[in-house]
């Protein structure tokens, strides 16, 4: 591998300048407390990054300088438009930080030019495109508004980077082993939500020394969970016995003999990954089978997503992403032509550090086993088989432990489905810890009904006029200045910013609205542009659409196009068959601000896809007539024509206006919405709409929950 110094110099100036705007950084000034001297965040595309680097100096920096020290804060772009993965993710961003930390000085020794040697890092990835959130994709998950307030009195709702941060702070700043190392690099996701008890983070020992059980290495924080509820869905440790987890004075890292990739139970069971309680691995009995009680609800150390690389470990990961063999992480080689490549944090890298405490052994020892292990086998000379060799060469000589910790607890907020039950209090034993309430930086009017059981939540939101919302509903960011409004139990509502005189708002229980603005198309446009989208929580956005699980607001695909009388052509023209889902369906139409119209159309906002709630209702009316119509006698009247995918036939002969001009009308999908949209609006308009708030509720922005049945 070339010299790190050499490979820099030989940059192409091009690429790097193509390349500038996918990261943007500042200094900035925190508790000195704070047990990191540089922030990372990634982000999908460098709107985003400039979006993200303004909210996370916003949340974190402190004004005066009695007690802050000075952090370096970066938002790091992915190669727009590509998927490169958690690993290539972390190899683009460590690139960026470490070319950022050289420019501020941080890390310039000339004797080590690959290392962050006199850094500590957190990087929180917030990259990739979201497609199981899609209300959450354009400001990212990291940005999402819980129904919880911080401890400033400004009213300002916390979001997963908020607790995050306070979290990882407590565990690496108030250990037993002090303050991280020079040139440690902590590693983690946005919707990994951490509940870690401040007498539990004190116990943890994040040293890296020879009385470690990865001296030197790598370690992933473990939980201990049930291993039938999660290890199929996580990575999972298995533990050297012994080490780790069980004392109560200092949770230490314990080396791992192996590192599984969602197992089943039966598969964690036989690898010896079930854990006694108190969170020793189970000793294994004559057989060398693990010895555990067959009545108990066996746990496992469950990957919890946060990884820690020693110094020694953070400059092999930099030199990697230096190398030629990995430019299709990287911004700037995906902007000087090179082709993407996609790899993993938690298999690709992970999987080739070494196990088991032997020299160089990693997966079952052999480079053999390790690409076996990260499944899908490819040709020597395949671009990602090139890439999963230099990792082998660059990181099977350091070990992987684990740090157990007995007492925490972790959730993903990565999901539609998994931020509601969030939301809607469905997890109490993150109620107390977290702050949650039905209520946070919101004002409910006295004609607005918010049910209460089960709780309706309104977030960051003023609600005016007669309307109702219903149990397990969630509104975020909205604005509604009308009466005749409703949205269904069980919804999610989100960034509407006012209701046009003949709107109509129906939402139905179950379904997911969300406004979203976007770029101007030009400099010259002077109307603001903007997009409403409509989709069910539980639609599988990632599904082909011919899957049996495929739906779009709850109903099949082949509902929807019998209704609308639309071809998937219309839907997916130019793109090709295998990527014909939801995430890339062209269903939203395109508005303007100035008078609130599809081009060429006179429906209203909401009204342009409203109608698309409907279509299961109308395909199972259909599907009732056909039945009628199959057992009626010979000239029986038939009251309903049937649902034809024909363009002139059934109801699609008859469909409403606005499915009409839903047809005429352009329209992007979740993935050009992503695209075009504009996230630095978006985050003022939620930062307009919570200093609003907070001057009408000045205590802390936060109403109480009114009891059941009193309408508020």
């Amino acid at each position: 591998m070339a010299d790190i110094s050499e490979t820099l110099l030989a940059e192409d100036a091009g690429a790097a300048n193509q390349a500038r705007g996918a990261c943007c950084h500042q200094r900035c000034l925190v508790p000195e407390d704070s047990p990191f001297d540089c922030l990372a965040i990634t982000a999908p595309n460098p709107r985003a990054a400039k979006a993200y680097l303004d909210e996370l100096v916003h949340r974190v920096g402190v004004n005066g300088t009695e007690g802050t020290k000075e952090v370096l804060i970066l938002a790091v772009s992915d190669p727009e438009g590509v998927r490169i993965g958690s690993g290539g993710g972390t190899l683009n961003a460590v690139l960026e930080i470490h070319q950022a930390l050289r420019a501020a000085q941080l890390s310039n020794d000339n004797q080590d030019p690959q290392g962050l040697a006199a850094a500590r890092v957190l990087l929180v990835h917030s990259g990739g495109d979201s497609q199981r959130s899609p209300t959450q994709c354009v400001c990212g998950k990291a940005w999402s508004a819980l129904n919880s307030c911080g401890d400033s009195g400004s009213g300002r709702c916390n979001t997963p980077m908020d607790l995050l941060l306070e979290h990882l702070s407590r565990l690496f700043s108030g250990g037993s082993s002090g303050s991280l190392e020079p040139g440690t690099l902590v590693v983690t996701a946005c919707d990994v939500m951490l509940l870690v008890p401040p007498e539990v983070a004190a116990t943890a020992d994040w040293s890296f020394d020879q009385q470690s059980g990865a001296a030197g290495g790598v370690a992933g924080l473990a939980i201990a969970a049930d291993a039938a509820k999660y290890a199929s869905n996580h990575g999972v440790y298995c533990l050297d016995g012994g080490g780790g987890g069980g004392g109560q004075e200092s949770h230490g890292i314990t080396g791992v003999r192996k590192y599984l990739q969602k197992p089943s139970r039966e598969e964690a069971e036989a690898s010896g990954a079930f854990l006694n309680p108190g969170g020793m691995a189970a000793p294994k009995n004559e057989s060398g089978n693990p010895n555990h009680d067959p009545s108990a609800n066996p746990e496992v150390a469950i990957d919890s997503g946060v990884v820690v690389f020693s110094g020694a470990a953070t400059r092999a990961l930099t030199s990697l992403a230096h190398s030629e063999t990995f430019k299709g992480c990287t911004s700037r080689g995906v902007a000087g032509g090179a082709s993407a490549l996609r790899l993993e944090l938690y298999s690709d890298l992970l999987l080739a550090l070494r196990t088991g405490g032997g020299t160089g052994e990693s997966a079952e020892g052999t480079l053999d086993a390790y690409l076996e292990a990260c499944g899908h086998v490819l040709p020597p000379d395949h671009d990602v088989s090139k890439a999963r060799r230099e990792i082998w060469d660059a990181l099977s000589g350091f070990p992987l432990g684990a740090l157990l910790l007995q007492g925490a607890t972790f959730v993903h907020l990565g999901t539609t489905p998994e931020l509601m039950e969030m939301l809607t209090l469905r997890l109490p034993e993150f109620i107390e810890p977290y702050g949650l309430t039905a209520r946070a930086s919101s004002v409910v009017g006295a004609a607005c009904s918010v049910e209460n059981d089960p709780p309706a939540v309104v977030v960051n939101s003023s609600l005016h006029g007669a309307g109702v919302v219903a149990g397990g509903a969630v509104v975020e960011h909205c604005y509604f200045d009308r009466d005749g409004w409703e949205v269904g139990a069980g919804s999610l509502i989100s960034g509407i910013r006012s209701l046009e005189e003949d709107c109509h708002l129906r939402l139905r229980g179950g379904m997911c609205l969300q406004q979203t603005d976007l770029d101007r198309a030009s400099p010259e446009e002077t109307a603001s542009r903007f997009v409403v989208s409509l989709f069910g929580a539980r639609d599988d956005i990632k599904a082909h659409y011919s899957a049996d699980r495929a739906r779009v607001c709850g109903a099949t695909w082949e509902a929807f196009f019998g209704y609308t009388g639309a071809t998937a052509e219309d839907v997916w023209g130019g793109i090709e068959e295998g990527d014909r889902k939801l995430w890339s369906a062209r269903l939203f139409p395109v508005l303007t601000r100035s008078q609130g119209q599809a081009a060429g159309t006179s429906s209203t906002s909401i009204n342009t896809v409203m109608w698309m709630q409907d279509v299961q209702e109308h395909a199972a009316a259909a599907a009732v007539t056909t039945a009628c119509s199959s057992s009626s006698p010979p000239g029986g009247d038939v009251s309903s024509p049937p649902i034809s995918g024909d363009r002139g036939g059934g109801i699609a002969a008859t469909k409403p206006v606005a499915v009409k001009n839903w047809l005429a009308a352009e329209r992007l999908s979740f993935k050009e919405i992503l695209a075009k949209a504009d996230p630095g609006a978006e985050f003022r308009w939620r930062r307009d709409l919570e200093e609003g708030i907070a001057a009408k509720v000045p205590a802390a922005g936060t109403q109480a929950v009114a009891p059941v049945g009193s309408g508020r």
